[in-house]
């Protein structure tokens, strides 16, 4: 039982690593443009 419950936290732990990375990517993805559309509308 205690077997099964480790493979499927693993499991689940592996796809939220999997999961997470490329949303942090995207998140500061979207800051980086937000960041440029500011700065390049201030100096327009």
């Amino acid at each position: 039982m205690t077997h099964r419950t480790n493979i499927g936290r693993n499991a689940l732990i592996n796809r939220l690593s999997t999961v997470g990375v490329p949303l942090r990517l995207r998140g500061l993805l979207l800051l980086a443009l937000v960041l440029v559309l500011i700065t390049s509308g201030g100096a327009g």
